[in-house]
Formats: structure tokens, sequence, C-alpha cells
């Protein structure tokens, strides 16, 4: 019974070397390729956050874009490139009539060149009634493009008694710049 005690004790003594050596042969490799698998998943999910923020900074400064070439693209309707001088005629006309105030003469000066811009001054001179003549002039101030009143003279017509205006319209127009298009 001794010898057999003792054989049972060898068995059990090879099964728990087994265990151990199979622990630390096989699932010990087994452990240390969960935690390696671990370490690039967490360093993925840190490269996918940070790709994720780009992709929100990116709608963001696409937006701004939009914005920024809306307003830039209005800026040029502001102070085109041209000196249209029919461009300008048909729009005073078409505030003119507007505001009940008829153009009675229209004359353009040579240009006026600047660094960025260049200047067209215009003389005009509209004919109308007080109220007539001030909504022209806020027509005027609220065009698309810029375009400056100087030199204003006014004149009442006693026989009518509608005021005769005389001023210099400065229309501007610049000399760079270029529309931008959607791509």
């Amino acid at each position: 019974m001794v010898g057999k005690i003792r054989f049972s004790y060898i068995i059990g003594g090879i099964a728990v070397l087994l265990f151990v050596g199979g622990y630390y042969g096989f699932l010990k490799k087994k452990k240390a390729k969960i935690i390696n698998l671990q370490s690039q998943y967490d360093k993925l999910s840190a490269d996918i956050n940070k790709a994720r923020a780009v992709a929100r900074k990116r709608a963001m400064a696409e937006r701004q874009f939009k914005i920024v070439t809306l307003q830039w693209n209005n800026a040029l309707k502001m102070l085109p490139k041209s000196a249209n001088i029919p461009d300008i005629l048909s729009e005073l006309t078409r505030v003119a009539g507007a505001s009940g105030v008829k153009i009675v003469g229209f004359k353009p000066k040579k240009k006026k060149e600047s660094r960025k811009y260049s200047e067209l001054p215009i003389e005009i001179a509209v004919m109308g009634g007080y109220h007539s003549l001030a909504r022209f002039f806020a027509s005027v101030n609220n065009m698309e493009r810029i375009i400056n009143v100087k030199d204003l003279s006014l004149e009442r017509d006693a026989n009518t008694k509608k005021i005769s205006a005389k001023f210099t319209a400065i229309a501007y127009f610049s000399k760079g710049g270029k529309v931008v298009k959607k791509k």
C-alpha cells in the first residue's frame, strides 16, 4: 500500500508539473498575445478618435470656407472689377424711377486710379420732390455697388415747386480679386 500511495503521489506530481508547464507554456503565451492585442486595440481606438476630431474640424472649416466665399462674392458685387457705365446708369435709372425722381443729366468723368481700386466720377442731375429725393439718395446708399455722393447742390424751381439736385456720384471698382466658385 505504501507503494501505491507513492505511485499516486508521483502521478499527482507529474500532473501538477504538466499543469504548471502547460500554464507557463501555453496560457502565458496566449496571455501575452492578449495583452499585445489589447494595446494595439487601445492605440487604434485613440487613432480613430483623433481622426473623428479631425473630421469634425474639417466639416467646420468647410462651413467657414463657404461663409467666407459668400462674403467675398458679395464684396465683389460691391466693388466689381470693371466700371460698367451702362450697368451703373441702368441701376441709377431703376432707383430713380422707384423713388419718383427723374434723371435729367448724366455725364461720366475721367476715372481716377488708386493703388487697390479706381474711382469713376459721374456728374448727375435729378429732379423731384423733397421726399422723393430723400428716397433716391437712400436707395443709392443701399445699392449693392458702392457709390458715394459728393458735391451735392440743391435748387428749388419756383414754377414746378420741385427740387433739382446736382451731385457727383463716385462709383468704385476693384483692380483685382476673383469670384470663388464652388468645387
